[in-house]
């Protein structure tokens, strides 16, 4: 990347490993909406919540018992890598609610941050207020409704975000509408001059990988981490990237947009 460029992209891979509850875990409560079956389940020091859409033990969610405020999963921490970029957010936009542990981190962090919650599901964000101690207040907005929407909308009314995290995917699924260049162009001119886009995706399941580098290549450029080869690469079960846009105009795609 030229130095003469005013676009700026960085790319950092993080590995998250997922793993199965025992057959000691205890159910705490079962629920099924209109988009999937949603289990709260204990095990050893944690509650955990599950999407069992194809693994019923797959984490979506875990909260440790003992220190509600730690991170368990890797992702979430490299996620919060994004504010090495900008260090001080004042409006932050998180599609994908899960338990609210990315929400909840960052109001404790940054008392003056506005935080706007994009959420398909009413009953994730239930069951979060439920079991996980996700308690917003007047600086977190929860919008119940389709992120994809949500993003369209929020760009016709000119909103800038400093920061936007994309976690909205399974442990096995991505949806399909936030699988497009499309999306990440509308992402893209929501950001502010110095904002910055933190997301995750699966490199372990194929084709999605080459999609998605081949789709985000197309909206920033992507740096490959040194002597990381593609076998390597897909070698990781899972991959988070963390992008910086110095500026955040927007580049039309290629085909007409709806």
């Amino acid at each position: 990347m030229r130095p003469g460029n005013r676009l700026k992209t960085l790319l950092a891979l993080f590995a998250s490993f997922a793993t199965t509850p025992s057959a000691a875990m205890t159910v705490i409560h079962t629920e099924k909406s209109l988009y999937r079956n949603i289990i709260v389940y204990e095990e050893d020091d944690q509650r955990c919540m599950s999407f069992s859409r194809r693994d019923q033990t797959a984490r979506q969610t875990c909260q440790s018992l003992n220190d509600p405020d730690q991170f368990v999963f890797t992702y979430t921490r490299m996620m919060m890598g994004a504010l090495y970029l900008n260090p001080h957010p004042r409006k932050i936009l998180i599609i994908g609610l899960g338990g609210g542990v990315l929400p909840t981190a960052l109001v404790k962090m940054f008392p003056d941050t506005r935080i706007d919650v994009v959420e398909i599901d009413p009953a994730v964000v239930k069951v979060a207020r439920q079991f996980f101690g996700f308690n917003p207040d007047q600086r977190i907005q929860v919008f119940e409704e389709d992120g994809r929407v949500f993003v369209k909308r929020a760009g016709k009314s000119g909103r800038q975000y400093d920061l936007i995290m994309l976690d909205a995917f399974d442990h096995d699924y991505i949806p399909e509408h936030l699988l497009t260049q499309e999306f990440l162009f509308e992402v893209k001119a929501l950001l502010a001059a110095d904002g910055v886009l933190g997301g995750k995706h699966l490199f372990d399941q194929p084709p999605v990988p080459p999609r998605i580098d081949h789709l985000s290549g197309g909206v920033w450029p992507v740096l490959q981490p040194p002597g990381q080869d593609e076998e390597s690469h897909r070698a990781d079960q899972a991959g988070r990237t963390c992008r910086r846009s110095m500026r955040s105009r927007r580049t039309p795609p290629p085909w007409r947009r709806s």
